[in-house]
This record gives structure tokens, sequence and C-alpha cells, in this order.
């Protein structure tokens, strides 16, 4: 069984400029994504400790606290928990950028349920396009400053991909 959208759906996207699908997806689905990130947090945050630029790596917190906690640390750790690479307009240094391609990332790129629903607003011809984020809103007592003014923790507005692409992508349909 599918996971298409309805007609009413489609209907309220092409009106909308958007639908919310709620319970497309399950904990089955989910699951390995959060282990995936569990993993990336756990070596991240052994690393930053043994290069001292953490003091704890709140082990024997909850994944939503502690990795509130090591935001709250050191903001960059947003920098090792996205999809794609940064968006570069200017000079970098290349230690800072890091992106997360792992197996339950791609796997979730690649979920039938999420794939159906995109089909149904686009057609069978689906392509990922560059600009993606992964978005892991923590808790955000702790944090302040470049955190919570960092689109990847604090408030996201409505916006656009499609500003974010090259001219010849404006006539492009885009589900994001």
């Amino acid at each position: 069984m599918g996971h298409y959208l309805s007609d009413a759906q489609k209907k309220t996207f092409d009106q909308q400029g958007f639908l919310v699908v709620e319970g497309l997806l399950g904990e089955e689905d989910l699951r390995p994504l959060e282990a995936e990130y569990a993993d990336l947090l756990d070596g991240r945050a052994t690393a930053l400790q043994a290069a001292g630029k953490i003091t704890d790596t709140y082990t024997d917190l909850a994944f939503a606290e502690r990795y509130e906690r090591l935001l709250a640390d050191y903001p960059p750790l947003t920098n090792y928990c996205n999809i794609s690479l940064p968006l570069i307009n200017g000079p970098i240094d290349p230690a800072d950028f890091h992106m997360n391609a792992g197996p339950a990332v791609f796997g979730l790129l690649r979920n039938e349920k999420i794939l159906d629903v995109v089909e149904s607003v686009l057609g069978p011809e689906i392509a990922a396009s560059p600009v993606q984020q992964m978005r892991m809103k923590p808790p955000t007592r702790r944090l302040d400053g470049e955190s919570l003014t960092h689109s990847n923790v604090g408030p996201t507005t409505w916006h656009q991909d499609i500003v974010a692409l090259l001219p010849e992508a404006d006539d492009t349909d885009q589900v994001t």
C-alpha cells in the first residue's frame, strides 16, 4: 500500500503552497536515524573533550538534553549534524565543516513513504535538491547567543529554498 496524497491533500498543497502530512513516519522509520545521531554525538563529544573544547560529554543524559548541553558548551556542534555541506560565501577552514551522510540519513531520503508523497506532487522522476538541512531542534533552556540565532537550532522562519539555487532552477518544482 502506497502513501500517496489524496486529491483533497493535493488541492490543499496547490492552494496553500504547503501541506503537513501527520503520522507519515513511525518509530520504525525514525529509530535508525536516532541511533545514528546518538553515535555521531557520542563521537563528537569524545573528540571535543579530547581536544579540550568541552569539559563534560554528558553521557548520563538523554539525547535531547545532552545535545542541548553540548551545544551550550560548543555552539559549532551544529556543523557536524547537517546532511549537506554548508553554503560557502567566502574563505573557510575545511576542518570546520562536516556533514553526516550516514546510512540512516540516506535511508530516510529513500524512505518509500516519503517518496510516495513526493511523487504525488512531482511525479515519478524525483531528484534530491542540493539544498538540504537536518534541523535538530533541542530544548533551548541553556542556550543563548550564537546557538539560538542559528536556524538549525533556534527558530527557522518560513522561506523558499529555491532562492539558494542558481537561476536555472527557477522553473523547477521542489518539495522541501
